[in-house]
C-alpha cells in the first residue's frame, strides 16, 4: 500500500513539473529575479537620489500646493517651519545655519537612525521666511535607486 502511495504521489510531483513556461513567463521570470538581485550602492549614491527627490518634490509643491497628497505619493513627510523654536537636535542646526547665511542652497541631512531630511530655504529679498523639511526614509530611497 505504501509502495502505491508513493509512485502515485511521485507521479503527481512529476507531471506536475512537465509544464512548460511561454517566453514572456520566462522573460518576466528573469526580470524579477534581476529585480533582485543585491546591489551594491554606496552613500553617495543614496544622498544623490535624496536630494534628486527632494527637488522633484518641492517643484510639485510649488506646483500643485497640496502637501497631504504628495506625502502620501511621495511617501515623505513635509513640514515648513518659520522659527526655530520647535525644533530639535540637527533640524534646529540646520535651521539657524539658513537664519545665519539665508543665501544657502538646498541640502540632504542625515538623521539619526534611517532617516535623510532635504532642506530648502524660503527666502523673500535676502531675508529668511522659513524653511522646508522634507523627510524620506533611506530605503524608500534606496528602493528607487
Amino acid at each position: 500500500m505504501r509502495a502505491i502511495t508513493l509512485i502515485l504521489i511521485i507521479s503527481l510531483f512529476t507531471w506536475s513539473c512537465d509544464k512548460k513556461l511561454t517566453k514572456e513567463q520566462r522573460q518576466a521570470l528573469r526580470e524579477k529575479m534581476e529585480a533582485r538581485e543585491i546591489k551594491k550602492i554606496s552613500q553617495e549614491e543614496i544622498y544623490k537620489k535624496a536630494l534628486e527627490e527632494g527637488r522633484k518634490v518641492m517643484k510639485l509643491i510649488t506646483d500643485t500646493g497640496s502637501i497631504d497628497s504628495l506625502e502620501k505619493s511621495c511617501l515623505c513627510q513635509i513640514t515648513f517651519h518659520t522659527t526655530a523654536d520647535s525644533l530639535i537636535g540637527k533640524t534646529k542646526q540646520v535651521f539657524e545655519a539658513y537664519e545665519y547665511d539665508p543665501s544657502g542652497e538646498d541640502n540632504i541631512q542625515k538623521q539619526a537612525g534611517e532617516l535623510l531630511i532635504y532642506t530648502n530655504p524660503a527666502k523673500e529679498a535676502d531675508s529668511l521666511k522659513g524653511v522646508w523639511f522634507i523627510e524620506f526614509q533611506k530605503r524608500e530611497i534606496v528602493k528607487k535607486l
